[in-house]
């Protein structure tokens, strides 16, 4: 799957993105919904280009409500699922098979293409992954592909929302957009926690791991630890410390982050040069999530 996420494929997205989000913005400027409308639809628009598929609106909001419907059993005991989840379950299930048919069967009359699938099909006979694989791997790409990139793309919208300032530097000078990604992924931490379990015992402080422990990792908390980013809660530009833990560290560090940033990117600057007066006009609704923040509904006035 690294394939997906090599610089020269990731860079080949930035004018599909473009297209995505400036399309999805004309079609709901009227009444326009920066998570509805934006937020949710555009990363399962570009994982579509990833993976060589031109999805519609309806067709992206459908594949999103398989992966989300497909996660249920994560983290929870099985037997407390409701027959109406479980069926939502297999569902979502037979819905992500006929996709990944869908999207594999394409690549069956179209020989050498360079898409993500292109190249996981293009491996020497040994190494070629199966079918169980290949549906997996897939599956794997939509569901941890586009969460990230929703959440940044509708908090950062709301924070952004509320800090007038921060708008006029970057109107005033427009390269300074990667450095405000930075900044918001940091405050924002699309993932609240991560869960681990301790190698070997640890000494921290006071306290001692030991190994078999199972942890839970507070990742928006470790990136507004004050001894790492003073004054934690304030937007600043030119923090001389950068390395925040919002898409992981070390070698759990999110395959993806060069997409989420270039998504992330592409979208906000995009909605805040074309309606630099923008402004919230409604209440903000989050999804029912404990760990990953997204939200539901950003109502805006572009007028």
């Amino acid at each position: 799957m690294i394939a997906a996420f090599v610089p020269t494929v990731i860079n080949e997205l930035a004018k599909p993105i473009s297209m995505i989000t400036n399309r999805l913005l004309d079609e709901h400027r009227d009444s326009l919904d920066l998570a509805a409308h934006l937020a949710q639809p555009m990363p399962i628009a570009v994982l579509g280009q990833l993976l060589g598929v031109s999805l519609s609106e309806a067709e992206g909001a459908q594949l999103k409500r398989w992966c989300d419907d497909f996660l249920l059993p994560f983290g929870r005991d099985i037997r407390t699922l409701s027959p109406d989840e479980l069926a939502r379950v297999k569902s979502a299930g037979a819905g992500l098979h006929e996709f990944v048919d869908t999207v594999l069967s394409r690549h069956g009359t179209a020989s050498g293409t360079d898409d993500v699938v292109g190249r996981l099909l293009a491996g020497e006979s040994s190494d070629r992954l199966s079918e169980q694989e290949l549906f997996a791997n897939i599956v794997l790409l939509l569901i941890a592909g586009h969460e990230n990139s929703t959440s940044l793309i509708g908090n950062g919208a709301a924070m952004l929302l509320g800090l007038p300032e921060v708008r006029r530097e970057l109107a005033r000078d427009p390269s300074r957009w990667p450095a405000a990604i930075e900044e918001l992924m940091r405050l924002v931490s699309p993932n609240q926690f991560i869960r681990r379990q301790a190698l070997e015992d640890v000494v921290l402080g006071d306290q001692t791991i030991r190994a078999g422990d199972a942890l839970l990792l507070i990742l928006a908390a470790a990136n507004r630890d004050p001894e790492a980013f003073p004054e934690p809660d304030r937007f600043i530009f030119d923090r001389p410390n950068r390395q925040n833990v919002a898409l992981g560290h070390g070698i759990h560090y999110c395959l993806g982050a060069p997409l989420a940033r270039l998504e992330g990117r592409i979208a906000l600057q995009t909605v805040f040069e074309r309606w630099p007066t923008i402004r919230q006009a409604g209440v903000f609704v989050y999804a029912d999530n404990f760990n990953v923040r997204i939200l539901r509904s950003l109502p805006v006035a572009t007028s």
